[in-house]
Parts: structure tokens; sequence; C-alpha cells
């Protein structure tokens, strides 16, 4: 049985040849131990197997001694705890990430995520395509995608129209409806929030259902109700 790691037992433990590691594991808590690395860096992990089968997985927790052994072995606790509740926390920390990663700033970045796609896809107008969607969103940088709200689109489309630019909203209009599509592909979005329709669509509708509303009027009216 494994000795319950201490500070002295890292510090004092061996550095493995050139290609190979070494793993120190905890007695005290099972599936938490210490990697050493020919170039003599120490770092603690997490090895558990989650609930329902499967390959066993790995948290990295960090550094020695950055991290004390007393600190890492909390942490392994805690991680214990949420495998014994059926929990799988290598996946909780990628969603984590993920979510950290999705923020427009990040995804709309000059070779971020998104203008990557655009050039695997060989679009040819990444650079406007990309200065529209910053410009427009400005104030919405920092927000997560997932977040994003159609009231969020709405306003920054009608305050760009409002600015007396319907080109530029149009524009807004077409490439955020084509990067939310990629972000639902992509899995940073479930469902792509409704795209807001442009001022000449709500004109058009509100015409056609004025035109809808007096035909309707005049169908009712006693001329035509009297054949006149």
């Amino acid at each position: 049985m494994a000795r319950k790691l201490t500070e002295a037992a890292v510090k004092r433990a061996s550095v493995p040849k050139a290609g190979r590691q070494i793993m120190l594991w905890d007695g005290q808590i099972a599936g938490f131990g210490v990697r050493i690395l020919p170039s003599g860096s120490k770092t603690f992990w997490f090895q558990y197997r989650p609930h329902g089968g499967g390959s066993s997985r790995m948290i990295r927790i960090g550094p020695f001694p950055a991290n004390s052994v007393a600190k890492a072995r909390k942490i392994a606790s805690t991680y214990a705890g949420k495998v014994a509740e059926g929990g799988n926390p290598a996946a909780d920390r990628h969603a984590e990430r993920m979510r950290d990663k999705a923020t427009l700033r990040v995804l709309l970045a000059e070779g971020g995520p998104y203008s990557q796609e655009l050039e695997r896809r060989g679009v040819v107008n990444i650079k406007p395509a990309l200065s529209s969607l910053r410009r427009g969103l400005h104030g919405l940088m920092s927000k997560e995608v997932t977040y994003l709200t159609r009231r969020d689109l709405v306003a920054a489309i009608a305050a760009i129209e409002a600015d007396g630019r319907p080109g530029a909203a149009q524009d807004l209009r077409r490439f955020t409806r084509v990067f939310l599509e990629w972000c639902v592909g992509s899995g940073f979005l479930t469902a792509n929030p409704p795209a807001p329709a442009d001022a000449h669509a709500r004109r058009a509708a509100q015409s056609r259902q004025q035109w809808r509303a007096r035909a309707l009027r005049g169908r009712d009216s006693p001329a035509v109700a009297g054949g006149r």
C-alpha cells in the first residue's frame, strides 16, 4: 500500500531518465499523486474512473512547490467526493474552460476560432466580416455567446440604423446570422437566437398587415355587402 505523500517525500523524489516519468501515489486519497518528469518538474494530478465505465481520466491539480501537498490533497479530496456522487470533474472543468473561451471577444479575435473557420472555408471577406461584427457588437464583446439574446442583437442593429447607416446594419445582420450558425455547429450555442428583421422587412410586413386590414374593412362595408 502506498504511503501518505509528504512534502519531504516529494522534495527528495528522484528524477527519472529522459523519456520516462515517475508517479508517486498517495496512500490517503485514491487516485491522488504527483508526476515527476526528467526536467525535474513535479505536478499533482488526480486520476479516477467516471461512473458508467469508460477509460480512466486524469485532472491536473497544479505544480509543486507552488501547491503544497496538503493543498493539493484537499483539492483531490474534493474531486473524489464529486466522483463518488456520480460527477465527472474533468468534464466539468472542460465545460468551464469552453464557457470562458466563448466570449465574443475571444471568438471574434484576429486569428481566433471564427477567423480560423472562415479561412478554412476559403472566405475572401474575412476582415470586413470580423470588423463589422466587432464594431457592431462592441458593447457585447465580454459576453458569453451562449447568453446572447435576440434583444441584444436587435439593440445593436437598431443603434446602427439610428445612426443613419442602414448598409452597415444590414451587413451586421448578415454576418451575425452566419456567425451564430457557426456557434451552433461548433457547440458554443444549443440554438441560434432568432435573427432580427431589418427595417425594410419590418416596413414591408407592416404594409402587408395594413393592406390586409383595409381589405377586410372594405369586404365588410355596407357597399360591398349590398353589391354596389
